[in-house]
């Protein structure tokens, strides 16, 4: 859909799903309307480029609690400007909400409804490249605002004093060994500001991070593309009493397309996560995550997914991990609408959880 010097690609999706969820040997079944809208705006400029991205989705339970919904919403916006030839400047800003979730260690246990989680994040770079040399800096801010959780006995639980502000910065510099490879080493450094100089517990949780790593970017054409490093993260908090987060960490998206209509994503994350408990400053979390899409016939596509979540309590034995894998079908009845299926397993284990969700759901999306 053309709008002036922008083009819209828009879609609607309702499902119909139904969710299992097992846990300590107790058994709950919600059945529920999920409402999916999703749009891309791109500008269609002669120089420079504007893209704005945009989904949310939107439950209603058929039967149970109407307050144990996951319902999640994105967007973000990217402004690229051409300033020369070998310069180029970003400028994003980016939202996103959901609920915590329950696997999360920092969940409330005896909660019907789990804090929603805001979240707001910009950022500024500029990117230059002399000969050989590639280089960018950039600097970014960001800030989570918690909603309060319900219990299940009816009061409401304050989370302001998780509320946080964060600046960091960032510096890469990166050698040409070929168009197609770019070694580089980059370092970042960054400051989290909690609104309430303790929490509830008596814990500064204000936090000073330092990181460094290194790694290769490489673009073969659409057969394979991407960006992996390796490198050291340390986060330490103002209150003497919480120990400090050091971690290694590993980062990187790899999209690999082995044959045509056949397209594979492998992404690597790693972040170190504050904690809410007493006497614990935080968490290391890495996240593995992979995703096949094939193209079956001409109108149908299959897909399969899966992630792994490790993370690691320093000092504790209570390390856990959540396995995800997922299945699906995308059937284009046109080119407006499409029926699809999805079925996903959920499994965490450790640090005192066994837990285990299945999800399945059938639905339509239209679309321009």
């Amino acid at each position: 859909m053309r709008l002036g010097t922008f083009v819209l690609r828009p879609s609607v999706n309702q499902s119909i799903n139904t969710e299992i969820t097992r846990d300590q040997g107790s058994k709950e079944t919600r059945n529920y309307l999920a409402t999916g809208i999703r749009g891309t705006l791109t500008s269609d400029w002669s120089r420079h480029a504007l893209t704005i991205t945009g989904e949310g989705v939107y439950e209603r339970n058929l039967n149970g609690n109407q307050n144990d919904t996951d319902p999640n919403a994105r967007l973000g916006a990217d402004l690229r400007l051409d300033l020369a030839d070998d310069t180029i400047a970003h400028i994003t800003g980016n939202y996103r909400f959901e609920r915590e979730d329950v696997s999360d260690p920092n969940a409330i246990g005896d909660a019907s409804e789990q804090a929603g989680v805001h979240q707001f994040e910009t950022e500024a770079s500029i990117e230059r490249e002399v000969g050989r040399i590639h280089g960018l800096a950039a600097i970014g801010a960001s800030r989570d605002v918690y909603t309060d959780a319900k219990l299940s006995d009816g009061t409401v639980f304050s989370m302001k004093d998780r509320n946080r502000t964060g600046i960091d910065g960032r510096l890469r510099l990166g050698y040409e060994l070929s168009p197609a490879i770019i070694p580089f080493a980059e370092v970042a450094l960054g400051h989290t500001f909690y609104d309430r100089r303790r929490d509830s517990a008596g814990y500064q949780r204000s936090s000073d991070s330092y990181a460094a790593r290194a790694g290769v970017a490489f673009d073969f054409g659409e057969k394979l593309r991407g960006e992996l490093a390796g490198g050291y993260q340390r986060v330490s908090y103002e209150d003497a009493r919480l120990d400090a987060v050091d971690a290694f960490t590993a980062d990187g998206n790899v999209s690999w397309s082995p044959r045509r209509g056949t397209d594979i994503n492998i992404g690597l994350r790693s972040t170190v996560q504050d904690s809410t408990a007493a006497g614990q400053g935080g968490w290391a979390e890495y996240q593995l995550s992979s995703a096949l899409a094939h193209q079956m016939r001409d109108h149908l596509v299959a897909r399969l997914t899966g992630s792994a979540t490790y993370r690691d309590f320093q000092g504790s034995s209570d390390n856990n991990v959540t396995w995800v894998a997922g299945a699906g079908l995308t059937w284009s009845i046109n080119r407006y609408l499409e029926m699809t299926g999805d079925i996903e397993y959920e499994t965490t284990t450790g640090g005192g959880s066994d837990q285990n969700i299945l999800r399945a759901g059938v639905g339509l999306t239209l679309r321009r």
